[in-house]
């Protein structure tokens, strides 16, 4: 299955993708690991003796734009390594394999022992929240800590398809500059500007929408954790969601969230992009938990 609907739309996706790169404002590696669905591109930031932190983007993106507004401080802490998830619009490239017969933990499982890393931590935004969750229980002897921004606890229901199309429907369907204003402020709480008056970032945004099939991520598939699972993770995870975010956040998520006994945060008047949204806090805060 095709990543990119054309070669043009994944040409202009990707320069702007190193455009948006350059931006982090940080030294940055690039490197490609081979795994059994394909190879598997990622970034290194900082300084390797520092404790490790392996970050996931979410479903329609990359890493050159999640981590934007966050490489740079959490770099002067952390190592981190920003994995481009295979199928999705970034500089990864899957095989016939991941379209025939693709496990998720396997393929994170080579990620990691690829990159010859020792106990990291994990970090995850929306669909990268959903990667971490399936991962890290069932691998608690590899892992540190895991923290999950955007995105419920994997247990019991997961997002409907019909509150996903509400969000993203008509306006992703015409990816106009009126139209993906709309979509983000849909998407965001009050610090929407931060996207809408950043012309990379709506750059990029109208790319993906235009050029990025999204049927292309169909591939990865989450199964929901037990009550052991979540028991044996739950002073090891660290959830944040905000309190606009109209695809992760309900009472019925946060009230599970307490029952479960997570660690969690709700943040006020912030949408789906809490960590573009509030920035500032979303570091302070991973680097005092991981700390």
């Amino acid at each position: 299955m095709k990543v990119f609907k054309n070669e043009k739309g994944k040409q202009l996706i990707l320069q702007s993708y190193d455009k948006l790169l350059k931006m982090w404002d940080v030294e940055y590696i690039e490197e490609d690991i081979q795994t059994t669905y394909g190879m598997t591109h990622v970034i290194k930031v900082g300084d390797s003796r520092k404790r490790t932190v392996i970050m996931f983007h979410g479903v329609g993106d990359n890493s050159a734009i999640m981590w934007l507004f966050n490489a740079k401080e959490l770099s002067e802490h952390f190592y981190l390594i920003a994995v481009d998830t295979i199928g999705g619009p970034n500089k990864s490239i899957p095989n016939e394999k991941y379209n025939g017969d693709f496990n998720q933990i396997k393929w994170v499982d080579e990620v990691i022992d690829g990159l010859k890393v020792d106990h990291p931590s994990l970090i995850g935004v929306s669909n990268g929240a959903g990667i971490i969750q399936n991962y890290g229980p069932r691998n608690l002897e590899k892992i540190d800590k895991t923290v999950s921004m955007a995105g419920g606890l994997l247990y019991g229901k997961r997002v409907s398809v019909s509150k996903m199309l509400k969000v993203f429907l008509p306006e992703a369907l015409f990816p106009s500059k009126k139209n993906v204003i709309r979509l983000l402020n849909k998407l965001t709480g009050e610090d929407s500007a931060v996207f809408t008056e950043n012309p990379a970032l709506m750059e990029h945004w109208m790319l993906l929408l235009k050029y990025f099939n999204n049927m292309s991520m169909g591939f990865h598939k989450m199964t929901p954790l037990t009550d052991d699972e979540v028991n044996n993770i739950s002073k090891r995870m660290l959830v944040m969601i905000g309190d606009e975010d109209p695809i992760a956040y309900s009472r019925e998520s946060e009230d599970l969230l307490k029952k479960m006994n997570i660690n969690y945060l709700i943040v006020k008047n912030t949408g789906h992009a809490i960590n573009h949204e509030k920035a500032s806090l979303i570091n302070k805060t991973i680097i005092d938990y991981l700390k």
